[in-house]
């Protein structure tokens, strides 16, 4: 008989059925009937046992009885099935979790126990478990709701003696007041595993035990997981017809798991939250290695700190994760604040870190500061001798950064400065809040510097270094402007490269203009060529080293102030990447403004 070689796998489904209108509460009884099967002689799997085990593990503690069978022959399967069945007759919410291979053939679905042997699709009724054995003795219990969940997205081990083609699960609509849903897509296969748990039992186990979890929601977040974790290659699906509501942890008679260093259970909490405090920053942390974390950045040592917190991260405990969240937010190590903060109000909603991280988003996005994280590497600062307009201090050096950092997009505006020190010392007053603050000294940078970082913590915001700010302006570029070089030696001639990224004489008449109006350079970052002089955070030297330096801060003691990019009021040649300029500490002009680095020690 001819065989065409396939892949079938059951996925993963989850059935539920519902009285008309039904809420679960936590005092309702609950049964479950748990099955794990590893021990398959052709094709043995790593996860189903473990999967099974913390499972009903899990299940226990969120009120359930639970009887669970491992590495289980046809006959203690089917056997199990009926027994549940007739416990079901007691009323309450039934369960049913299978973990093993599973093969659909001609539209049905079968569960594959130890011991089975299929020599052709036609054995399947005979030495597999019909999946609809356990729906129909649910049906027959008249229970009130139920849920039905099978892990079996592994590939079938039998496949070569079968004739179809088929593969994954064969597509069910959710019944009436139910929701059906799937490791991955119909007719789609997941992986076992190579952890302790599947894939998706492992995302399920961590989200099934959040307070007050809508079982929707709990599907949303596994998929959203699943889909992460595995490149978009495994998509978990879903079919619903639900018309109430159900919660795996509703908190009421629930108790309350103590993880021990050695336990891979996931912890279940059903205690309220906390009253957030008014202060962020100020509520103490209860995990040790997080307050440690805290200690760290506050001394300096952000890089270290935020190790911890990734660290963290990856933990399973859903207090640690919530805390460590709120840590990425408060410190800065995201990417994306505003994602991070959504998923911890999707995550853990009753979370006491959700207000302390809500007031530190919205202080920054009320300032409007937008930043973008520059990578360390090494570049070649000052100007070749070749380069037109070049100064005498520019002397060409090798520079290696080993921390990246993140750069403000744009110069700080008008209307931020006014946010933070409630008045502006700008001279272009008319140009809007959306045009650079100017007429600022260093010291009066400073100044705001120190009032923001009281707000969000000590040591967040500072200027740049300047070598940090020439490796961001060039952004990978070695000629005079981020784009090209000079194409205009006239003080204020029209220059094309210049004047598609910046503003300086040749094209402002004589005024400052409203921030990012320009092109970026290749780093996101706007207006590094013109509009006004940006400050930076070294003495100003005229020498460069002659050698190789690494992490250079300036010199210890100096006079004046470095300033870089130049201004509306400069020519070509001054609004180069390598020019450099000095000011004193507490001189301010109508050229000179800044923008700010985020040292959230990435």
């Amino acid at each position: 008989m001819k065989t065409v070689t396939k892949q079938l796998a059951i996925c993963i489904g989850i059935i539920l059925l519902w009285l008309p209108g039904g809420v679960c509460f936590a005092k309702v009884a609950k049964s479950a009937l748990v099955i794990g099967n590893s021990s398959y002689k052709s094709a043995r799997l790593l996860n189903p046992v473990n999967d099974a085990k913390d499972m009903a593990y899990t299940l226990k503690k969120l009120g359930f009885k639970v009887t669970l069978k491992t590495n289980a022959n046809q006959r203690t399967m089917e056997r199990a099935i009926r027994d549940f069945g007739k416990e079901l007759r007691k009323g309450g919410v039934g369960l049913f979790y299978f973990a093993g291979h599973g093969i659909q053939v001609k539209g049905s679905n079968y569960l594959i126990p130890i011991g089975a042997v299929l020599e052709s699709e036609g054995d399947a009724k005979y030495e597999a478990v019909d999946a609809g054995l356990v729906l129909a003795k649910m049906e027959d219990a008249g229970n009130g709701f139920n849920i039905v969940i099978l892990d079996a997205c592994r590939n079938n081990p039998f496949s070569r003696s079968f004739r179809s083609a088929e593969t994954g699960l064969a597509k069910m609509d959710a019944p009436s007041g139910s929701i059906l849903a799937y490791a991955t897509a119909p007719g789609s296969i997941a992986a076992d595993g190579t952890g302790r748990n599947g894939l998706y039992t492992a995302k399920l186990l961590k989200h099934m035990v959040t307070l007050n979890l809508k079982i929707e929601e709990v599907f949303k977040r596994v998929r959203i997981d699943v889909a992460s974790a595995s490149g978009n290659k495994q998509t978990p699906w879903e079919s619903s017809s639900l018309m109430g509501d159900f919660y795996f942890n509703s908190g009421r008679s629930i108790s309350v798991v103590k993880r021990q260093p050695s336990d891979d259970q996931p912890t279940i909490k059903t205690t309220q939250p906390e009253r957030p405090s008014k202060q962020p920053g100020s509520m103490q942390f209860k995990s040790r290695d997080l307050r440690y974390a805290k200690s760290l950045y506050e001394r300096g040592k952000k890089a270290e700190a935020k190790r911890i917190v990734s660290g963290q991260l990856q933990q399973d405990d859903e207090m640690v994760l919530a805390e460590a969240m709120y840590a990425q937010i408060l410190w800065d190590f995201a990417d994306n604040d505003r994602e991070v903060l959504e998923k911890l109000k999707a995550y853990y909603p009753d979370s006491r870190w959700i207000a302390s991280a809500e007031q530190v988003v919205a202080e920054r996005e009320s300032l409007g500061m937008k930043f973008v994280y520059i990578k360390p590497g090494s570049f070649m600062m000052g100007s070749p001798s070749s380069e037109q307009g070049r100064e005498y201090d520019e002397r060409q050096h090798r520079v290696t950064l080993t921390q990246g950092f993140k750069m403000q997009t744009t110069e700080v505006t008008q209307g931020q400065w006014r946010e933070v020190m409630g008045s502006n010392p700008s001279h272009f007053k008319n140009c809007g809040d959306n045009c650079p603050v100017e007429n600022v000294s260093w010291d009066d940078v400073q100044a705001f510097i120190r009032k923001l970082n009281s707000k969000e913590g000590p040591g967040r915001y500072r200027l740049p270094t300047e070598a940090e700010w020439e490796y961001a302006a060039r952004a990978g570029s070695t000629t005079a402007f981020a784009n090209g070089d000079i194409t205009e030696l006239l003080k204020c001639g029209y220059d094309t490269n210049l004047d598609a990224m910046g503003w300086y004489c040749g094209n402002s008449n004589e005024k400052t203009h409203p921030v990012a109006q320009k092109k970026p350079n290749a780093w996101g970052l706007y207006d590094m060529h013109g509009n006004v002089q940006e400050l930076c955070q070294d003495w100003y030297e005229k020498t460069y080293p002659s050698g190789s330096v690494t992490d250079p801060e300036g010199p210890l003691l100096g006079r004046a102030r470095v300033y870089r990019g130049g201004s509306w009021l400069k020519s070509t040649s001054g609004t180069r990447s390598a020019f450099r300029g000095y000011n004193w500490p507490k001189e301010s002009n109508y050229t000179q403004g800044f923008r700010l680095v985020l040292d959230s020690g990435q």
